[in-house]
């Protein structure tokens, strides 16, 4: 296959997939392995504005420079605006309690936030291929993960794209020796510690003697996998919420016409799994006859049997959530769900954005610092904008019909006593951009992909 070939076929399933548009700009997740190199080029030759972001996390020593000037030299020649960060990635693990891999994701998704936001990029790209897919799958597979989990990874997934997802490595490989572009190996690649790694070199070839197209019949899978998906989340949507009732504290589930229902495992998952009930505390609870009285418990919910339904009520005895604190020095606050971005300007030189609901613009004038990230508790109350009333959250939340776990993985920002912000949702009134205005707090919420 000649190298144009390559580029019709990304150029095709970027504009089928709806990843990019022309005048969009794209930063690019470079590793300097193959995968990442060979869709630079690509970008480059179809003429996309890129941005390059790389990451030096200090496991591999002289390796890891290396690799880092390779790509600085390599984005310097294409004539590529570059751009790196060190991390310290063994102490931000052992601080945060977490694998060094789970530790470098944070890090690494986190500053790619903060580079798209502070560059203006709509899409975050990284060269996911046919053989990262099928290896997804299977190790969700063997996971015992939901049936959802075996479509794999998408196409796009927010502002993340994957514009070689239907590519061989074979085909990214041919191409680079074509374009004579070269690549940096990492050695960990070869490391079996990694169930990825392990799958990789030890499993897949082995399953390939058994069925040699494996990729494209895992692909396949994948997308019907994906349609059927589809289809069954409209069906059981429509049948939950004929059997299902939102009150202020409780979320009440009628039961018998699920259980009458030929994929009641399935709809009790998509009903339950929300509240954190897994896939073997559902079993249990349709083993043990869903006697009256029963009572199970989540992280955070606890769930109870009535004669005919379901009442599902928040834990009060689960561990209090975290809270967040952004200095008056702070650009970036981390938290578990997602990231606020924070900048701020002259009043005349803000670019405003008053329909978008995860971006808020306030009086910086009136915030008392440190503000507070936070989650919603009983009580709290705030002015929604358009409103010179306060209004308890949980009568907000009810207007809008955010159901139970939704609002209580909502977070607030606060400044002071108030709740200047319902992130996601609405802004406070009293803090909002008047004639008085003269600095502007722009807050920039980036859920976690």
């Amino acid at each position: 296959m000649s190298y144009l070939a390559l580029e019709h076929k990304t150029l095709d399933f970027i504009r089928r997939k709806n990843l990019l548009k022309e005048e969009d700009r794209v930063l690019l997740a470079l590793s300097g392995g193959l995968d990442s190199m060979v869709l630079l080029h690509l970008l480059h030759r179809l003429h996309y504005r890129v941005l390059v972001a790389h990451c030096h996390f200090g496991l591999r020593g002289a390796e890891s420079d290396a690799d880092e000037a390779f790509c600085e030299e390599r984005c310097r020649g294409l004539q590529i605006p570059f751009t790196s960060k060190h991390f310290d990635t063994r102490a931000y693990a052992a601080e945060k309690k977490m694998s060094l891999q789970m530790a470098a994701r944070e890090l690494r998704y986190a500053w790619f936030q903060e580079l798209m936001s502070s560059h203006g990029c709509q899409a975050l790209a990284t060269a996911h291929h046919l053989e990262d897919q099928t290896e997804t799958v299977l190790l969700n597979l063997v996971a015992g993960k939901s049936a959802e989990s075996l479509r794999g990874m998408q196409a796009r997934n927010q502002q993340l794209i994957r514009p070689l997802l239907f590519a061989a490595r074979e085909e990214l490989l041919a191409y680079a020796e074509e374009k004579k572009i070269d690549w940096r190996e990492d050695s960990s690649n070869e490391s079996r510690e990694y169930r990825r790694n392990f799958l990789r070199h030890e499993v897949i070839p082995l399953l390939k003697t058994i069925n040699p197209s494996l990729h494209a019949s895992v692909h396949r899978l994948s997308t019907h996998l994906g349609s059927m998906q589809a289809m069954a989340e409209g069906a059981a949507d429509a049948l939950l919420a004929s059997c299902s009732e939102q009150k202020e504290e409780e979320f009440l589930l009628r039961y018998p016409p699920i259980l009458n229902h030929p994929a009641k495992g399935y709809l009790l998952w998509k009903a339950l799994s929300p509240y954190g009930f897994s896939g073997a505390v559902i079993e249990e609870m349709l083993e043990s006859g869903l006697q009256p009285g029963r009572s199970f418990q989540s992280e955070n919910y606890r769930l109870h049997c009535d004669r005919d339904c379901f009442i599902i009520s928040r834990n009060t005895d689960a561990v209090a959530d975290a809270v967040y604190s952004i200095s008056l020095q702070d650009a970036l606050c981390t938290t578990a769900r997602g990231t606020i971005l924070l900048r701020r300007y002259e009043k005349t030189e803000h670019p405003l954005e008053m329909n978008d609901p995860d971006s808020a613009s306030l009086d910086a004038a009136l915030l008392q610092y440190p503000l507070l990230v936070r989650h919603w508790q009983a009580g709290d109350h705030f002015y929604p904008l358009g409103m010179n009333q306060p209004k308890k959250l949980s009568d907000y939340f009810i207007d809008r019909k955010i159901p139970l776990p939704q609002k209580h993985r909502i977070l607030l920002l606060q400044s002071g006593p108030d709740i200047v912000w319902v992130i996601g949702e609405r802004i406070d009134q009293r803090y909002r951009i008047t004639e008085k205005t003269k600095t502007v707090a722009h807050f920039k919420w980036q859920a976690h992909a």
